[in-house]
């Protein structure tokens, strides 16, 4: 496993399609982010100033990596989560499906490595990394800030976007 940077954590609040997923060459796809649609979607989340209200429920280890599974306390969010089905509209890209609120902690670079583990030293590991995340966040909300737009240029680095500057 990859531990990630902290800088890179984040939860993913809506999945736009990916330069790479759309097939699109790099001269389609910039041309894509210089469209005024990124500027629109930013002044809205801005607006919506959404916060997800989500606490610690377990640590997950596959052979793609570590994450921290979360739940949603909807009791108290403070604001309502803007539509996913409106956000992939405004992107102009067809709707991803949603995801678990998480955030990964280590991406797997040897998937064959992984799956050669015994599954019980896996589980060790999994059950001693769940057991400090729980410490960490001792059945409190987990801390985050207001849901923005980035831009990633790979797995490692999500970077809050204005929606204009390249």
């Amino acid at each position: 496993m990859s531990p990630l940077p902290p800088a890179s954590y984040h939860i993913t609040v809506q999945t736009i399609a990916s330069q790479y997923k759309l097939r699109l060459d790099d001269a389609t796809w910039a041309a894509r982010l210089r469209e005024s649609r990124w500027a629109v979607m930013v002044r809205e989340l801005e607006e919506a100033a959404f916060v997800p209200a989500v606490r610690f429920s377990h640590v997950s280890v596959w052979d793609g990596g570590v994450s921290v599974e979360l739940e949603a306390d909807e009791s108290k969010s403070t604001r309502k989560q803007p539509s996913h089905t409106h956000l992939a509209e405004l992107a102009g890209f067809p709707e991803e499906p949603q995801y678990t609120w998480h955030f990964t902690l280590a991406y797997c670079v040897d998937r064959g490595a992984f799956n050669a583990c015994e599954p019980a030293a896996i589980e060790a590991d999994r059950a001693a990394i769940n057991a400090a995340v729980a410490a960490a966040f001792r059945g409190d909300l987990v801390p985050l800030e207001p849901a923005r737009l980035c831009r990633c240029e790979d797995m490692t680095a999500f970077t809050p976007w204005d929606g204009v500057t390249l």
